[in-house]
């Protein structure tokens, strides 16, 4: 008898997200880097958490109330739309003329956008998981997502610093857009069957959910624990991000045109 995670790669529906989410975070990490290549030109660690910031800050304004409209709306043209979206995104940023020295910060609007789309796409994919697989194949698969995510960010950061050093950051921006089709395309056409509709969301009800789900987490203990390790992981993670650029450039004396290094040092810490 199968184990509930061969079982579950055997489900050709869960099949053809796993698939597209290996590789839309190959190509979100081409993006990454792509921007981390000209963040070393320049102020390194300042540009690079500025860049961070507005990345993340659609996490904080958005995810509580994503939740809601995961709920609500169809989860799979969601997450097509936010593919979409964030293809469209990315080619934005030919825009801009990137080169060594450039003023980045036409690019924040562009990275708040694209941090929004994912704040949507994310619990939207976490959701859709009982609709594609069977109850003992739930926590499974929702792992191998999870893994998933961290060896192509491994990988991707290994690959996009051989492509920025050979080809330069366009070829870097250009993957990470055709991998978001890719991703749309996947979910396009997986089979999701049929969900019982709730009502529209109203301000009313989406305050009320919020606050049920906020007194959830203040009287259940093992939440909190979770909270506040999800706060310390991703508050470490990204404080590694911002110093990186820094010490590649002023310890290890990697400059822009040597991208393969810094990933390696990326890839191996995380």
């Amino acid at each position: 008898m199968p184990s509930p995670l061969a079982s579950a790669l055997q489900n050709p529906r869960f099949l053809k997200l796993w698939a597209g989410q290996c590789v839309s975070a190959v190509g979100d990490r081409f993006t990454q880097l792509a921007l981390l290549s000209l963040v070393l030109g320049g102020q390194a660690s300042a540009e690079a958490a500025r860049l961070d910031f507005w990345s993340f800050l659609p996490w904080l304004l958005i995810c509580p109330f994503a939740g809601v409209l995961v709920d609500r709306a169809p989860r799979k043209t969601i997450m097509i739309a936010a593919d979409l979206v964030r293809f469209a995104l990315v080619l934005s940023l030919f825009a801009f003329a990137l080169g060594q020295g450039a003023d980045l910060k036409g690019t924040y609007p562009i990275l708040c956008a694209m941090g929004a789309m994912t704040a949507l796409f994310s619990p939207a994919k976490s959701a859709c998981l009982p609709d594609l697989v069977g109850p003992g194949q739930i926590l499974p698969a929702g792992a191998l997502l999870a893994a998933t995510g961290v060896i192509a960010t491994a990988l991707g950061s290994l690959a996009a610093g051989w492509v920025i050093d050979t080809w330069g950051w366009r070829v870097c921006l250009a993957v990470d857009a055709v991998s978001y089709l890719v991703s749309a395309g996947f979910i396009w056409s997986i089979a999701f069957p049929p969900r019982t509709p709730r009502a529209a969301a109203t301000v009313r009800g989406t305050m009320a959910d919020l606050a049920l789900g906020f007194r959830e987490i203040a009287h259940n203990r093992e939440l909190r624990k979770i909270c506040a390790f999800l706060f310390v992981f991703w508050f470490a993670a990204n404080s590694v991000k911002v110093i990186s650029p820094n010490y590649a450039k002023e310890v290890l004396g990697i400059g822009e045109g040597n991208m393969t290094e810094v990933t390696l040092i990326l890839a191996v810490a995380g």
